[in-house]
């Protein structure tokens, strides 16, 4: 409304969007795995479906900003990968309202129990949230080692004396559950008495 003299009268109050963007991620769609202690482990790359919506609170929406919707994945504190997000979008009044798609981790690049995927978003408005997730990815091989006691050879090829053999497993997630150990005598299947002691618990294989 204006008057005469030039005064410009707005009774229409201030359009106020205070609401933070919300950001789901679901790997849920991968083979999984479990190690001994029931944590989830992926022996690949992870797929990780993600959703990052502005609410609509009031009829008001001010919009993502699609220049501000960024993923991190980092290895034991170090990044690996990231990018500006790149997916389906909706739209509200001419603003997006969200965008949907999938975020690929790659097992090469982060091969241990410490990778975290970190989704931050910004709305028009200025109003920020992040989401992340904790994955633990192995695709590395155990390595098993045999050595024993006695290598004392008497005659052709026979000992006289007990040989204790001392089985060496190399695997970051351990899981005795998953050995299989057989012996044979004269090709008869010999009971075994094993006893496994554990050296600790690693993140990634770089360690002795």
């Amino acid at each position: 409304l204006s008057s005469s003299d030039g005064i410009i009268l707005d009774k229409t109050n201030p359009v106020i969007d205070g609401v933070s963007p919300q950001i789901k991620l679901n790997p849920s769609s991968n083979k999984q795995k479990k190690d001994l202690n029931g944590n989830v482990l992926y022996n690949g790359d992870v797929i990780v479906d993600y959703l990052i919506s502005d609410p609509i609170v009031t009829e008001t929406c001010s919009g993502l900003d699609a220049s501000k919707l960024y993923y991190e994945v980092t290895n034991n504190g170090e990044i690996t990968q990231s990018g500006i997000l790149e997916g389906k979008t909706s739209v509200y009044e001419g603003h997006i309202r969200s965008l949907s798609g999938q975020i690929r981790v790659d097992a090469s690049l982060n091969n241990s129990n410490n990778v975290k995927l970190k989704v931050s978003a910004v709305d028009n408005a200025s109003n920020a949230s992040s989401s992340a997730c904790n994955l633990r990815i192995d695709i590395t091989a155990p390595e098993v080692s045999v050595n024993y006691a006695n290598n004392n050879v008497v005659g052709d090829g026979f000992f006289n004396a007990n040989r204790t053999a001392t089985i060496t497993i190399r695997e970051r997630n351990f899981n005795s559950n998953k050995v299989v150990v057989k012996m044979t005598k004269d090709g008869v299947a010999q009971k075994l008495n094993l006893k496994w002691n554990n050296s600790g618990q690693a993140t990634s294989d770089d360690y002795t």
